[in-house]
């Protein structure tokens, strides 16, 4: 209770610093860049209802337990509409997979439509995040509804005909974590075989672009869908399978908790972005440093150190109206 609830606040925290210097996904498509917002609305939704969720039982548990330790309870019980607000949890957990479903689909059609997709706007972005936001809220509406509400109870859970249901989607997304990363496999494949085939040197600008854009989004997005899964996966299917099984409230609860794996992806997904977006920057340098670019360089250009020193001072000279 304690960790999770120290990775979704560390997580929060992360994702702020990477959110002012990340700039990376701005080569991507505007499709592949909404669908990746949306994925992180989701999670930063989850690392919230961790936060009020499991962050309120630690306090109950602790603070107010010390408080009120010379009452006859003290620890009161918790309304159960505040209990069932650990469906915000639930909803950023399925969201999460379901936009990386949408990820998946949509690096299908823009490996499949290479030589058209760079003229492609975002309506395809949109209709995936739209289809993905409906479902989850859906269901989570259909939950609460599930849900009972005549007694208090002890710590924040999802209770009714509501855990049957929940459980039950788990194993949708289970299978969802599974289907993403072999499809990601695939394309990944089927790109770099595009790009060490000699002939695309006879296609059009377009396909080369889009064919590059496709290698760098698939660069993020693969290994991204690879920690969705190692986080999720088993907590998506061990889960149901265990906890349908327990004989006793404090089981279930238990087995609940322990096989909630998630909040790894709250400081896994930041981390990879910061690295990929440091890997970039660096590349970026390199490539600068190697062609002597920028106005760092421009003795070394004058002095002749580079084959194309004197198309940098003519370029320079026109720039300038010389």
């Amino acid at each position: 209770m304690a960790v999770k609830t120290l990775l979704a606040i560390a997580g929060c925290v992360s994702f702020g610093v990477v959110y002012t210097k990340q700039r990376m996904t701005a080569s991507f498509h505007p499709n592949a860049r909404l669908i990746l917002q949306f994925h992180i609305l989701f999670v930063i939704s989850a690392m919230l209802g961790i936060i009020f969720g499991e962050g309120f039982d630690l306090l109950r548990m602790t603070v107010l337990r010390w408080i009120y330790k010379d009452a006859a309870c003290p620890v009161p019980g918790m309304s159960p509409y505040y209990s069932n607000g650990i469906l915000l949890k639930v909803f950023g957990y399925s969201g999460s997979t379901y936009t990386a479903t949408a990820w998946a689909l949509e690096r299908v059609y823009a490996s499949i439509f290479v030589n058209s997709y760079e003229l492609k706007k975002n309506l395809l972005g949109w209709v995936l995040c739209t289809i993905a936001s409906v479902v989850t809220v859906g269901l989570i509406i259909v939950r609460f509804c599930l849900g009972e509400y005549d007694k208090m109870l002890p710590i924040t859970m999802i209770n009714g005909n509501s855990y049957y249901m929940s459980m039950a989607s788990q194993y949708v997304c289970a299978g969802l974590e599974v289907f993403n990363v072999f499809v990601f496999f695939v394309i990944w494949l089927i790109n770099n075989r595009r790009i060490q085939n000699t002939g695309r040197i006879m296609t059009s600008l377009t396909y080369k672009y889009q064919l590059r854009e496709n290698i760098v989004a698939t660069s993020l997005i693969f290994p991204l869908a690879l920690l969705h899964c190692f986080a999720y996966f088993p907590t998506a299917l061990l889960m149901p399978i265990l906890s349908l099984q327990a004989e006793s409230f404090v089981d279930k609860f238990k087995i609940i908790a322990y096989t909630d794996c998630m909040p790894i992806y709250f400081l896994a997904l930041p981390a990879l972005l910061w690295w990929r977006n440091g890997a970039h920057v660096n590349a970026v340098k390199q490539l600068v440093q190697s062609n002597f670019l920028g106005e760092a360089f421009a003795n070394e250009r004058r002095k002749g150190k580079v084959d194309t020193a004197r198309h940098f001072e003519v370029l320079d000279e026109m720039l300038r109206g010389k």
